[in-house]
């Protein structure tokens, strides 16, 4: 049985991203706080680990997601700086860019362009 309800955990909120479909800046926002819970729920529960060793795990797993937003953050800010508000630019060209954009950022957050091995493997986070 899946469990995609509101467990706090980073793979809830992969999955609810991965279903809701937002635009980029709130993808973003919901990552980095997904990431952030991951991290603090490390330190506030260690589990058998010491603080510091799950802190490290945390941060080691959740560091290419942060990268990954980190890239589309720029991105959202390249296209809201440039070619947003640009009236020179076609129409045509303004819509290839945001739809290239966006297929983008669905196969960097289904796993398409980055950890696909992974899961092709049978391991899990």
């Amino acid at each position: 049985m899946n469990n995609y309800g509101n467990d706090g955990s980073l793979e809830a909120m992969l999955i609810f991203l991965r279903r809701t479909w937002p635009g980029a800046e709130l993808s973003c926002i919901c990552l980095s706080g997904a990431a952030g819970a991951a991290v603090g729920e490390a330190l506030a529960r260690p589990g058998l680990e010491s603080r510091a060793a799950a802190f490290a795990t945390a941060t080691r797993r959740t560091g290419p997601l942060m990268l990954a937003v980190t890239l589309l953050l720029l991105g959202c800010g390249f296209i809201e700086g440039y070619v947003s508000p640009n009236p020179d630019m076609p129409l045509q060209a303004r819509l290839v860019i945001g739809v290239g954009y966006f297929a983008l950022m669905v196969a960097l957050l289904r796993g398409w362009l980055f950890g696909a091995s992974r899961h092709a493997h049978g391991t899990r986070g």
